[in-house]
């Protein structure tokens, strides 16, 4: 969209300039059209905020407030131990908990992560399964040797559940 204000604003001030090239008046005519449509412009999306920010700021809040209650359960499991957890939604639980993403056995882990899912009680010492992401189906479908620890719930219905390998 830039470049065709660009280059529509300077091919308004050209046929401005090409109508009465005698007048310098109607120059600054079109020089004054173009400033007032781009000042107008800034001045609407100044005062609004963009719809993505809007969405973060809504949809922000729930999901901070679940990753810093996930995280403050994480930071009570044992120091060395390692996790299996799908990061992609929650990763500021791990960082709210001060857990090294070494530590964490994880979907960019390829191909430890595809073979973890078929073997999740060996491949770490706790796993951290949300409903209907890769952990939880792999907990579902070999559930030996792993215990429930907690559940964690908020109001809006995130929840996350914490296993502990039996191996």
């Amino acid at each position: 969209m830039l470049p065709a204000i660009a280059v529509f604003a300077g091919l308004l001030v050209y046929l401005m300039d090409s109508f009465q090239p005698r007048r310098l008046g109607l120059r600054h005519l079109g020089l004054m059209i173009v400033s007032l449509i781009a000042a107008w412009s800034y001045a609407t999306i100044w005062q609004g905020t963009p719809i993505s920010l809007r969405e973060a700021q809504v949809n922000g809040s729930a999901r901070l407030g679940f990753d810093k209650k996930l995280g403050e359960e994480l930071a009570r499991l044992p120091q060395p131990a390692r996790l299996m957890m799908d990061c992609g939604a929650h990763s500021g639980a791990v960082q709210a908990a001060g857990i090294p993403f070494r530590r964490v056995l994880r979907e960019s882990n390829p191909p430890l992560w595809e073979t973890a899912l078929s073997h999740p009680a060996e491949s770490a010492d706790f796993l951290i399964a949300f409903p209907n992401d890769d952990v939880y189906r792999a907990v579902r479908l070999f559930p030996d040797h792993l215990t429930l620890v907690t559940t964690i719930a908020t109001p809006d219905g995130s929840r996350a559940f914490i296993y502990k390998s039996d191996r």
